[in-house]
């Protein structure tokens, strides 16, 4: 296990894990198991990347348990679950993919670019300030960063940054996107006024991973534009835009 620090609050760990990185695809997540008793929940991260054996995450210090984490050392043994959940999904005849992520929702586009190599993508990452992590990509021409202060990148929040570049962009083209509930909303109402698809990794509290629980569950539709309840670890976390309510 390694564990370094990339921004003021962003850290990335690596777990040399090949019985999950085998079989981790971008969208996917894992559980993190803790010592303290206390907190008998593990804590689900997304998947940032996997190198070989190699499983990255990119996880943000705001609690107990991620400050936790930036005092683990190289050589600790942690105990993980996973994958859990499903992935994003891509079409052949997709001409544009465009990834957008804020703040830790970062962590599953990064993953997402590198499983698109070769293809036409581009990479919308927005924050609060300069302060927050915005990953490096080897093209830097497909990342279009936005921050709330204008302090890197475009002035003001990452869909408004899409809607700036939008009519330059290759259709058919479809919108994967993870962060705040505020910017996936956004998004959702973005695709259908531009007649998008949207696929949407929705982050929230989830415990077991594995929907025995029943603590992460939100608001969604079926096929047929009912009400339901839907599990965001088992169902999820990647939902079509048009299956999510927001209100």
């Amino acid at each position: 296990m390694k564990n370094e620090q990339l921004a003021e609050k962003y850290w990335k760990m690596v777990f040399d894990c090949p019985e999950i990185a085998v079989d981790a695809k971008p969208g996917q997540f894992i559980e993190v198991y803790f010592e303290n008793s206390v907190k008998i929940f593990p804590r689900p991260f997304s998947i940032a990347n996997v190198e070989g054996v190699e499983l990255h995450l990119i996880y943000k210090a705001i609690g107990s348990q991620t400050e936790e984490m930036t005092t683990w050392k190289e050589g600790k043994v942690v105990e993980l679950l996973g994958p859990l959940g499903n992935t994003f999904t891509t079409a052949d005849d997709t001409k544009t993919h465009l990834l957008v992520g804020g703040g830790v929702g970062l962590a599953p586009m990064v993953f997402m670019s590198n499983g698109l190599d070769g293809e036409n993508y581009k990479f919308f990452c927005g924050g609060r300030d300069s302060n927050e992590y915005f990953p490096e990509l080897k093209e830097t021409e497909k990342m279009y960063i936005s921050t709330d202060d204008g302090s890197q990148g475009f002035h003001g929040n990452v869909v408004q940054n899409l809607e700036k570049e939008i009519g330059n962009i290759d259709r058919p083209a479809v919108i994967y996107a993870c962060g705040p509930e505020k910017m996936c909303e956004a998004l959702k109402h973005f695709g259908e006024k531009h007649h998008l698809e949207v696929q949407i990794s929705m982050e929230t509290i989830m415990a077991c991973g594995m929907g025995l629980c029943q603590g992460c569950a939100i608001k969604s539709y079926d096929e047929n534009g009912n009400d339901k309840i839907s599990l965001v670890c088992k169902d999820g976390p990647v939902f079509k835009g048009e299956e999510i309510n927001f209100g």
